[in-house]
């Protein structure tokens, strides 16, 4: 069985408050938590944030939204069975401070029932069980590497990306400017990941003290499930997909 980590800070820098922002008729952060709920392979989930807000606009977590400040920043408490709230410390607590961070600080102050963990950002809402059970035994079959899932970037090509310098003038060293014109399939494929899964072992992670290795596996998503929230034209599309029944979503 995994324990769950769910990331759910209060501010955001692209979209306002996207955590609590209302994606098909509940808060975008609530896709996340009914994923984990259900699951049959998650038996504890824990919530990593620094607002009360973020609580009481869930309707999964509004009832223990008073009980935050009473937790001690930086500790991590049992609300309910199964479900556990991570109160960020001041210091990981700012709007670009890395997953990673809050994940370690998480990991050293809780006492988990399992050992092996998935990471599950809110910003990724559309997953499914097949997928889940699949990268699980991705992760078992890699003698317990971390695995991430990943999608494939089309447009625009890797390759036919540059810096600028400030005078406008592309930088040189960024970019080989033949792949500029050079067709896209001539290129390769290049993969990134897409926020939605992130499995790993305390302490592997402790050891590594990173998600991504070299021996990290990947796992392929694909469509319009793999979208990642990180824009308002993001949070557009998939209210569009949802609207016009364009995906559908495990009960």
């Amino acid at each position: 069985m995994y324990t769950a980590i769910i990331p759910a800070k209060g501010k955001s820098t692209r979209v306002h408050a996207k955590n609590m922002r209302s994606l098909g008729g509940k808060p975008l952060l609530d896709w996340t938590i009914e994923f984990a709920s259900n699951s049959n392979l998650i038996n504890e989930i824990v919530i990593s944030t620094d607002s009360e807000e973020v609580l009481s606009k869930s309707t999964k977590l509004k009832d223990f939204s008073q009980e935050f400040h009473s937790i001690k920043s930086g500790s991590v408490v049992q609300l309910d069975k199964g479900l556990l709230i991570h109160k960020r410390s001041n210091a990981i607590s700012k709007p670009n401070t890395p997953t990673i961070e809050l994940t370690f600080e998480c990991l050293t102050n809780g006492n988990f029932i399992n050992s092996s963990f998935i990471l599950l950002q809110p910003t990724s809402p559309f997953r499914d069980y097949r997928e889940l059970e699949e990268i699980v035994e991705l992760h078992r079959k890699n003698q317990n590497e971390s695995v991430v899932s990943v999608h494939k970037v089309d447009s625009p090509h890797p390759s036919k990306t540059f810096k600028l310098h400030d005078a406008g003038e592309i930088d040189k060293t960024s970019v080989r400017l033949g792949d500029i014109t050079t067709p896209s399939e001539d290129l390769g494929s290049y993969f990134a990941p897409d926020g939605a899964y992130y499995i790993f072992d305390h302490n592997r992670l402790i050891l590594d003290r990173a998600f991504i290795t070299e021996k990290t596996k990947c796992f392929v998503r694909g469509g319009p499930k793999s979208v990642n929230i990180d824009t308002e034209l993001d949070f557009l599309f998939a209210s569009f997909l949802l609207e016009k029944n364009i995906i559908q979503i495990d009960s």
